[in-house]
């Protein structure tokens, strides 16, 4: 779910074009131009800390499930 979010806030920098021209103003263009490069900055950070968020749960949860199994392995008697 965090690997699809941060790819979900990375394609919104792609949005700002979508307008362009549409509003019937330059300058309005202009400001909403300014708008969006500020906010795509803010969220290509937004989209490599949801990243590297989901690049560690994901990391923890393979740990937890390796000692899991490492403690049914050491609990379960031999030979069943």
């Amino acid at each position: 779910m965090l690997e699809r979010t941060s790819r979900e806030l990375a394609d919104l920098r792609d949005v700002r074009h979508d307008f362009r021209g549409i509003l019937g103003s330059d300058r309005v263009d202009d400001q909403l131009s300014e708008f969006f490069e500020h906010w795509s900055d803010g969220m290509d950070r937004i989209s490599k800390h949801t990243h590297d968020v989901a690049e560690r749960v994901n990391g923890a949860a393979r740990a937890y499930q390796q000692t899991e199994e490492a403690l049914v392995r050491n609990a379960t008697p031999a030979g069943r």
